[in-house]
């Protein structure tokens, strides 16, 4: 159980890898209470001068990758089924997500999208659509 973390998001300021773990959401309501299945986080660190994250959704087999250039430029790479669609969202404060695009992966499994940093912090999300 996390202390504290009872709203409809849970965000934390500066992951470490002690944060990995496995991780479940219970849901509680005065009609039922329902428990999530369990999802694995693991925090990578960056690589020196970029940032990296590595997500991956076991349902769909897909992964994402996110690198970070001082320049600004922020490669995203999505492998997974070939022929699957994801929407790509992004947030300055991981609550007001924003529409980036609409990913569909090619004959290889895999799709390559680069975006403009325009916040000095930004997160990045997949959604299957």
């Amino acid at each position: 159980m996390i202390s504290g973390a009872t709203n409809a998001t849970y965000a934390i300021a500066a992951v470490s890898p002690s944060d990995a773990g496995t991780f479940s959401v219970q849901v509680i309501s005065p009609l039922a209470t329902t428990l999530s299945t369990n999802v694995q986080l693991t925090v990578i660190p960056p690589a020196a001068g970029a940032a990296v994250v590595a997500k991956s959704f076991p349902s769909a087999s897909a992964r994402l990758l996110i690198e970070s250039a001082n320049d600004g430029v922020v490669t995203i790479i999505l492998r997974g089924p070939p022929g699957d669609v994801y929407r790509l969202e992004r947030s300055a404060d991981l609550v007001r997500w924003q529409d980036v695009t609409t990913l569909t992966l090619d004959v290889s499994g895999e799709i390559m999208f680069r975006d403009v940093a325009t916040e000095p912090q930004q997160f990045y999300r997949v959604r299957a659509k």
